[in-house]
């Protein structure tokens, strides 16, 4: 059987969260060595197989993100120690994990990966943190480049992915009350709405996108590297 069959897809170490800086530093030098490099292209081409996207289109499939910055959590927990607890809300929940990788988002990842309307919205708000940002996506962006995000690919055979993954992260408005939802990864862990932690695809063609792009920041950083030879 294929690791695909077996509903698990082996990352190289390269792609590991606490590896992930350190991965596209050296793609960006040129010095990523080749055998990383057949590792990842190996990788990016299961993440590229029909049957994920036959699973996203039946439900069974779905994207999830951990931000940067977990570390500053309302628990206090290190990055590596809030990381952990999230996965025991994945492992405890109806959901397997399929995969997971880190990357670094920089500024192009981030005009592609979040559509413009949100972009938009953002930029009209007044940062929520500090006042050295001229607006909210500003402020967003740094946060979203300060580190390795981590993406998941979480199954559920009975196509309800999205559906429990969502559940399990909660509401994007921690702030209010009235939108709270006692028990969620969001409620527990997150900082405020600007870094709720985590994120989660609303659609299947969304999930698709947004792991097209992740895929994209892969292969660039294989380009990258090859660049630089």
């Amino acid at each position: 059987m294929t690791a695909i069959e077996t509903r698990t897809i082996p990352a190289p170490k390269e792609l590991k969260r606490n590896n992930a800086v350190r991965l596209y530093a050296q793609a960006a030098l040129g010095v990523l060595p080749e055998h990383n490099k057949v590792l990842i292209t190996e990788y990016v081409e299961q993440l590229k197989s029909p049957q994920i996207e036959q699973w996203i289109n039946e439900g069974k499939l779905t994207l999830g993100l951990i931000r940067p910055q977990v570390d500053k959590n309302k628990k206090g927990l290190s990055d590596s120690e809030a990381v952990d607890e999230i996965v025991k809300y994945i492992e405890s929940s109806s959901l397997e994990i399929l995969t997971t990788f880190s990357i670094r988002f920089n500024a192009a990842c981030i005009a592609e990966f979040y559509p413009r309307k949100i972009r938009d919205r953002l930029k009209e708000l007044e940062p929520q943190g500090s006042k050295k940002y001229d607006d909210r996506l500003e402020e967003f962006a740094a946060l979203m480049t300060s580190g390795p995000t981590t993406a998941l690919l979480l199954f559920a055979e009975d196509g309800k992915a999205i559906d429990y993954w969502r559940k399990l992260i909660g509401h994007w408005n921690v702030e209010d009350e009235e939108t709270r939802e006692k028990g969620t990864i969001r409620t527990n862990l997150a900082i405020n709405n600007i870094n709720s932690l985590v994120h989660g695809s609303d659609g299947p063609e969304a999930a698709k996108r947004e792991l097209g792009v992740l895929i994209n920041v892969l292969q660039n950083s294989l380009n990258s590297a090859d660049k630089k030879l």
